[in-house]
């Protein structure tokens, strides 16, 4: 009920190019848009990076002001208070309402880009961030003013294992290699699919563009564990 009334009011206000959490968005379609910015003439130089631990980092007293003019701050205080991981910090993965209050809370972020650093291209997908310039030095400029507003305004520091500037003319972003001409699954990310997925996480893995070998791969491999737990349940 809280995810529906917040989607439903405030999804509009959310920047076009998030697409997370949101209906008509979606992994693929953030993809394809990646690749067709790429293919943009002032759009020569990447900045992409992901937000660190960013559900854990999420700061209560931030989202809480975010959410207070709502008619349903009460339900919503309830929920933000009743999980944390230390200092009022943390949203908990897979939650319903999780998904909103992220885009919420960065949309304040999408803000700052689009006003102030004013990229030629912006993506955003939950908190893995690309941003798309005409030259380098105007990423490398991006980069250290989206970290300083992250730390300084949301309390939230970029992964240094996982920002990249660069040529934008083949770009890794949300598990893919992004060319011109192809999108495909990086070789992690295949691995880490064989590895790790399982009949609760497969929705995840099975939007990524695997091959169609590797997803009935999987589905066969979450049939035979689905019929183990009925077989042998305890």
């Amino acid at each position: 009920m809280i995810y529906e009334r917040l989607t439903n009011d405030l999804d509009s206000r959310f920047d076009p190019d998030v697409y997370s959490g949101r209906v008509g968005k979606g992994l693929d379609k953030a993809l394809v848009r990646a690749q067709a910015l790429s293919r943009c003439q002032n759009c020569a130089y990447v900045w992409r990076g992901d937000i660190r631990k960013f559900f854990e980092s999420v700061r209560h007293d931030v989202l809480r002001s975010l959410l207070g003019g709502h008619f349903m701050y009460p339900l919503c205080d309830q929920v933000i208070g009743s999980y944390g991981v230390g200092l009022g910090r943390g949203m908990p993965i897979g939650n319903l309402t999780s998904q909103i209050f992220a885009n919420i809370y960065l949309n304040e972020f999408d803000r700052y880009v689009r006003n102030y650093i004013k990229p030629n291209g912006y993506i955003r997908y939950g908190d893995d961030v690309a941003m798309l310039f005409a030259n380098r030095r105007a990423a490398y400029l991006a980069e250290r003013q989206g970290r300083e507003y992250l730390g300084m305004v949301l309390g939230l520091e970029i992964n240094p294992k996982n920002t990249y500037i660069g040529v934008a003319d083949k770009i890794c972003f949300l598990g893919h290699k992004i060319t011109a001409d192809t999108i495909c699954v990086d070789d992690f990310c295949v691995k880490k699919a064989q590895e790790r997925a399982n009949f609760r996480n497969l929705g995840s893995y099975k939007n990524l563009r695997l091959s169609p070998e590797l997803k009935d791969l999987l589905d066969r491999k979450i049939l035979s564990e689905i019929e183990t737990c009925i077989t042998h349940p305890y």
